[in-house]
């Protein structure tokens, strides 16, 4: 696959175990962004690429010497495949730490040997697309599957609107604690931190001779990086911004330092034990921390390693007006374009991943609610493990209800951009290098990258970034209709469960493609429309009204449109809109009953334009009177 030509290079794009596999030296993987030799190779008959009959899978589940219950999925899987398909799959375990922490996978397609499946996270994406070894699934892959998944996963994993790799997962992160670790330390839920300043007190309390009192990951490579995001994010901060660099920030500064500083005061380790920052088990279950960030992941491990340890999660504690923040990884299934049989490979991990029929659609529950602790990638899947109350308590029920709807797809970055990233959180976290010094060497490299960089477009984080769906429980108590599936999803579409979901606000500000200020309908119950002139309210064009995808509409005029008049009525589904002389509408959306415009005997006084109101019920013909005014939008 040659490089693209000339264009925006970074750019929007919609769009979640990291652990050790993500961790180690990033030296090996600093190859050209436009592919190079290491990454062009075909697949061979041995080890790697198999022989046209016989597709290898690399991954670090299965067949594992354990014969965990991942393990068992795995293998589930392949001999699932095999038995229905003249063209089976071989499966090849390498141990976590040497997935990519070491050079196994590189090295086989440098020589050739490159595997027919294999899996990367998004972080590592952009290495193997411009390297020219993804294979389009676009072609196999239903239209009924693409729409299952949650809005942003899939563009994650695509270029010009092809898929190269279908996610398996989201893996939320988020900081947890040993309740015994605070019972001794005389310390209760009220210490729990919330701040930087309160980790760093609380951590202090918290050491011991034989305890460290907060860890962070401190091994440098692709998992560091994953984890260090949120607290750049925090601070509104992010490497590349309008396709510019945007590293040298004070958010990257005071993000940097924070790490430093639990180094620096001695109470978080310099090394982890058992795989490193994100196990759970072999650090906080030891007693070896007291708090450890790790992600959703871990939940499935003490479950299983540690089964009365008792713990507790809190979200990312945050600096002096910062704003809670997580990162989604997860991992993806990926063919290689150069081995023996892609088109094979492309229809085995559209079987595996994509299937929505009954069986396809356990097989993922089973993943990411049974083996592992995950969110569901995908809609129908979700709804399964609802079905199950996956997450109706505990852990589960707390990283899908308060931390995953803050969370941020993993950016999307070359090596060119996450080494010295990687470079920076290393000389800060354990050489004490100088935060603001190490953020600027970063943007420099970054940014005489990008001057020359022709390969696949970047994306951050905070640009792939999903709309927030309206809460699925009303003001009243009530639950929300079937139909609200879809409103009922956060940040990267996570869904959160009817028990965890908040009651919604009446509106909520958005922008839309055109810069214009947009206020979406949330929840069952809406009591008004407010607006002088309806300028808070506006969609993309004079007079539009439609629903962009929302079960329930998106109701405005643009802010050149002051003086509506006339009658507004929507009935059910795909009903219309008449909105004075402008002619019926395209309405999308459930059952509003009735809205109109207030008659002038009956506005606010001093209000120029025209009040709207909506009836509390869903069957009422009546109109409330205006709740209050709103500042225009």
């Amino acid at each position: 696959m040659s490089a693209t030509s000339p264009r925006k290079l970074v750019q929007p794009a919609r769009s979640v175990s990291r652990r050790s596999v993500l961790r180690g030296g990033l030296g090996a993987l600093a190859a050209s962004a436009v592919g190079g030799p290491l990454l062009t190779a075909c697949g061979g008959d041995d080890a790697g690429g198999g022989n046209g009959k016989e597709m290898s899978f690399w991954n670090f589940y299965g067949p594992a010497d354990d014969n965990g219950p991942q393990s068992k999925w795995f293998v589930s899987l392949a001999e699932q495949w095999n038995a229905n398909n003249d063209v089976k799959v071989k499966l090849r375990y390498i141990p976590g730490k040497d997935y990519l922490s070491g050079t196994t996978l590189q090295t086989a397609f440098q020589s050739g040997q490159g595997p027919d499946i294999f899996l990367i996270s998004p972080g590592d994406f952009l290495r193997y697309y411009n390297g020219g070894v993804l294979q389009d699934l676009s072609s196999v892959l239903p239209a009924e599957s693409k729409s299952d998944y949650l809005p942003g996963l899939l563009e994650a994993r695509s270029v010009d609107g092809k898929i190269y790799g279908l996610p398996m997962e989201i893996e939320p992160l988020a900081m947890y604690y040993s309740e015994t670790a605070f019972e001794k330390a005389g310390l209760s839920e009220a210490d729990l931190p919330k701040t930087w300043d309160q980790t760093l007190a609380v951590a202090q309390k918290l050491t011991g001779d034989k305890r460290n009192g907060v860890m962070f990951e401190t091994l440098p490579g692709y998992y560091q990086n994953f984890t260090w995001y949120p607290f750049l994010w925090q601070g509104d901060g992010t490497p590349i911004k309008d396709g510019k660099v945007a590293f040298d920030s004070p958010a990257a500064v005071q993000a940097l330092k924070f790490w430093q500083d639990t180094i620096k005061n001695k109470v978080a380790p310099r090394k982890a034990l058992g795989d490193g920052g994100g196990d759970v088990v072999s650090n906080l279950g030891s007693g070896a921390v007291a708090m450890q960030q790790s992600g959703i992941w871990a939940v499935s491990d003490l479950r299983t390693k540690a089964k009365n340890f008792k713990y507790g999660i809190i979200p990312h504690p945050t600096p002096d007006g910062g704003k809670p923040a997580t990162d989604l990884g997860g991992w993806a299934f990926v063919a290689n374009s150069k081995g023996k049989n892609p088109e094979a490979a492309a229809k085995f991990i559209t079987w595996a991943l994509g299937s929505t029929d009954a069986e396809g659609v356990e097989r993922q529950r089973q993943w990411n609610t049974v083996v592992k602790t995950n969110v569901p990638p995908r809609k129908s899947v979700q709804q399964a493990a609802d079905a199950k109350g996956a997450f109706a308590e505990g852990a589960l029920k707390k990283f899908v209800s308060e931390i995953a709807p803050t969370g941020k797809p993993e950016p999307r970055f070359p090596p060119e951009v996450y080494q010295p990233i990687a470079d920076a959180i290393q000389a800060c976290q354990l050489n004490g290098a100088d935060p603001g010094k190490a953020a600027a060497d970063a943007a420099q490299k970054i940014d005489t990258f990008l001057k020359t960089y022709q390969g696949a477009p970047i994306t951050c984080g905070d640009d792939q970034r999903t709309t927030v769906r309206a809460a699925g429980v009303g003001s009243d108590g009530s639950r929300e209709d079937a139909d609200d599936e879809e409103a009922a999803r956060g940040p990267g579409g996570v869904r959160v469960p009817r028990a965890g979901r908040p009651r919604p606000a009446d509106l909520r500000r958005r922008t839309d493609g055109a810069g214009l200020r947009r206020r979406v309908l949330q929840g069952r119950r809406l009591r008004q429309l407010p607006g002088r002139r309806l300028r808070q309210l506006p969609v993309r064009r004079p007079g539009q009204l439609q629903a962009d995808g929302f079960r329930r509409p998106t109701l405005g005029v643009a802010e050149d449109h002051r003086h509506l008049r006339g009658r507004l009525r929507a009935d059910r589904l795909r009903g219309e809109l008449r909105v004075g002389d402008a002619g019926p509408q395209p309405l999308q959306g459930d059952r509003l009953g009735q809205v109109r415009v207030l008659p002038a005997e009956r506005r606010q006084p001093g209000r120029g334009g025209p009040d709207l109101a909506v009836p509390a019920g869903r069957q009422a013909r009546r109109d409330l009177e205006p709740a209050g005014t709103a500042r225009p939008g």
